[in-house]
Order: C-alpha cells, then sequence, then structure tokens
C-alpha cells in the first residue's frame, strides 16, 4: 500500500459549529453575533485567528476515523493536543500478516527489497508466537510500516494548530497527505472557519519555520 490508500472517515462533528463559536465569542465580548449571518461571523472568526483569540473554538469538537495510516504517522500525530485518541492494539491484536505502507519515493527495485523484509519479519513473528511467546511481545519485532486504525477526537483549535504545522510542505508525505484528507473533511464541514486556515505561509502570508523554511514559498497542496 501506499499513503493514498489510507483513509480518513469524519465519524461526527458538533452540530452547527459555526452557531457554537458565535455563541462562546458573543459571551466573551457581550454583543449577539448572529450565526446566520455568514458575512458577519466569517469576519469575526477572522478576526478571532488574526489575534489568536481561538480559545471559543474548543467548544467545536470533530471525530475523525483514520485506517491504514503507519505506525511512524501514530508516533507523530499523537504529539499534537487537545485530542484524544483510540488506536488499534499490538499487545491484544494478533498482527501475523500484517498490512504495511511503502515509503515515498521507493523504486520498483526498493519495493522489492521492503517486501522481502516486511515478510521476513512476519516469518520470525509467526515463528516467535509459535514458540510460545505472547503477541504482547512478539510485538516488538513489528516495523514502524505496520498500518493501524485510529479513531481521534479533537477540538477545532487543536485542528487550527495541526493545519498550520502538518500541511507545510516540510512535514513527510504520508503525514501532510493524510492531515489533507482531514482538511478536506473540515473545510466541508466547517468553511466558515476552515477556508481561513493552513500553513503559515497561507493562513497569515509568512512562513514561521525560519531558516528551516521550504524553498517553495506556498503551500504545496497535495
Amino acid at each position: 500500500m501506499d499513503y493514498s490508500n489510507v483513509s480518513v472517515i469524519l465519524r461526527w462533528h458538533t452540530e452547527n459549529p459555526l452557531r457554537a463559536v458565535c455563541e462562546a465569542a458573543g459571551i466573551t465580548m457581550k454583543r449577539d453575533f448572529n450565526f446566520k449571518d455568514i458575512v458577519e461571523s466569517k469576519k469575526m472568526i477572522k478576526r478571532l485567528l488574526d489575534m489568536k483569540h481561538t480559545s471559543v473554538l474548543e467548544h467545536v469538537v470533530f471525530g475523525f476515523f483514520i485506517d491504514g495510516a503507519s505506525r511512524a504517522f501514530l508516533a507523530q500525530i499523537t504529539r499534537h493536543r487537545i485530542c484524544s485518541y483510540t488506536s488499534g492494539s499490538q499487545h491484544y491484536q494478533d498482527h501475523e500478516n500484517f498490512s504495511y505502507l511503502y515509503p515515498n519515493g521507493i523504486s520498483e527495485n526498493g519495493k522489492k527489497r521492503f517486501d522481502r523484509l516486511m515478510n521476513q519479519v512476519n516469518e520470525e513473528y509467526a515463528i516467535l508466537k509459535g514458540e510460545g511467546l505472547d503477541i504482547s511481545e512478539a510485538r516488538m519485532l513489528l516495523p514502524n510500516s505496520c498500518c493501524n486504525k485510529l479513531l481521534m477526537t479533537i477540538n477545532a483549535r487543536s485542528l487550527v494548530n495541526l493545519f498550520e504545522l502538518r500541511l507545510c510542505n516540510r512535514n513527510v508525505m504520508e503525514m501532510r497527505i493524510v492531515v489533507h484528507k482531514i482538511y478536506d473533511l473540515a473545510v466541508n464541514a466547517f468553511p466558515e472557519l476552515f477556508e481561513f486556515v493552513g500553513p503559515s505561509c497561507f493562513a497569515f502570508k509568512k512562513c514561521n519555520q525560519g531558516h528551516m523554511k521550504c524553498k517553495k514559498g506556498y503551500w504545496e497542496k497535495v
């Protein structure tokens, strides 16, 4: 499998997210925002983003099911707060004949070598199980490329941060592809917010990566 095979599904989200943000913002400012007035609401949201007064976004929550991303992706995505994660367990689940992802840019010959190594790992995993080693310990053999299922519950404020950091061109390709799928679903569910959101070169017209910035100077969507 390659990164494009990873599936992302929006399982649930806060009903009428625009109303939730408008009500929260109205409490802080002692002002009634008419969530039905899309133009006024979008101006208010853009102003909150520009001022980084984004705590009101925490009242909007999304639940994403990510199927097929690698354990390497899991290690990166769980750095993000504030989120709740439920991952497929290598402690309780038997991973014999596991699925895996190819690295980005690998050649056809490289895929053959990669397949041989993954098959060898799988064979050794099965042998150790056959010798009586519990799967909770045999999992130590399993590679970062091993596919995983992940349920992620995340609020809109954390999503803004996720998109700013992980849609950046400097990220690894799996992260960019999977997070872009999350982004597309979020934009569809709450366009009044997420149409303004992306990496800093898009959202703020300025790269915040300092001397590590990419050479493109713009957001290269995947």
